[in-house]
Parts: structure tokens; sequence; C-alpha cells
């Protein structure tokens, strides 16, 4: 199986959606979303679109320096598949989006973040190594950004927990 990297040119990017029930981002091998552009500078990749695993090789690794922005659903958690993040890369996981059933591993320096008000649901197994970070940001003062870890998590050393507000919004 071939891997397929996925990187920024020259700007933040985004993989939409057709808008109906079919997947729109299909994972039929190992595949890196590298968060750098050829400069070497982060960007944020947003997906959008409904992501489905196809092939047990299928794999996702982020890394980079930006981010990698979950807005959807897996279209199906038929076939789930390891999701690590590394460098001092970023996953941030919208509330009510996520990819279904895989594990995550976040490396150390890297970072999972909940980036608004809401619950996001972990349903695979999460590790964090020593020195993984875990964000958490408030954009409604009466909800606050919630993480479930439904298949378990393990820490495998200190983890850096920051929590955040956007602006006009006061977590209490």
């Amino acid at each position: 199986g071939d891997v397929a990297t996925i990187r920024p040119w020259h700007s933040d990017f985004t993989i939409g959606t057709r808008g109906d029930d079919a997947e729109d981002i299909v994972f039929m091998y190992s595949c890196v979303l590298c968060t750098d552009d050829e400069s070497g500078k982060g960007r944020t990749i947003t997906i959008d679109g409904k992501t489905r695993f196809r092939n047990n090789s299928a794999s996702i690794a982020i890394n980079g320096s930006g981010k990698v922005r979950l807005n959807s659903m897996a279209h199906s958690t038929s076939v789930a598949r390891p999701v690590t993040v590394g460098g001092t890369a970023t996953l941030a996981i919208k509330p009510g989006a996520g990819f279904g059933e895989s594990s995550m591993t976040v490396g150390s320096n890297a970072t999972l973040e909940v980036p608004e008000s809401g619950i996001v649901e972990s349903v695979g197994a999460t590790t964090f190594a020593d020195g993984a970070k875990l964000a958490f940001n408030f954009t409604d003062a009466t909800s606050a950004p919630c993480i479930e870890f439904k298949g378990g998590v393990t820490m495998n050393g200190k983890v850096t927990v920051k929590v955040s507000a956007a602006d006009g919004v006061n977590a209490r």
C-alpha cells in the first residue's frame, strides 16, 4: 500500500462535502496530512466532508506545525483505523464530529483540541504521549467544551491542559 501525502501549498484549505449522504474523502491506504506548507509555515486543513476508511491497512498521520480541523462525522465506522498526531500539529475536533471508532495517539508536543463549546465523543482508544497537549476553547459561556473518552484513555506521562475562551466569552 502506498502512502498519500496531502499538504497545503501556500494557504489554508478545506476538503468540502458534496452535501449528500455519501462519503467525501475515502482513505484506501495510509495518508499523511502534513500541515506545513512548502515554506514550512503551519497551515490549517479543514475537513468538512465525511470521511471513510475502506481498507484495514489505512491510517492517518497528522504532522507538521499547523492544524487539522475535523468538522464532520465519519460516514461509516465499519472500518476504523489509527489516527496519529505528531510533531507540533493539532487535531481540532468540532463537537459532533469524529473519525468514528478510530483509535487516536497524540504524540509528544502534539495537541488534541476541542475548538468550541459542546461534546466530542472519542469512541476508539486514545493515547497521549508524555508532553502531549489537550486544549479546550470556550465559545459559549453556558456550555463547556468537553471530550468523552468512550474507548478509554491512556496518559503515558505528563499531559498539558490548555483552556481558552473566544473573544467576549467569559468562561466560569
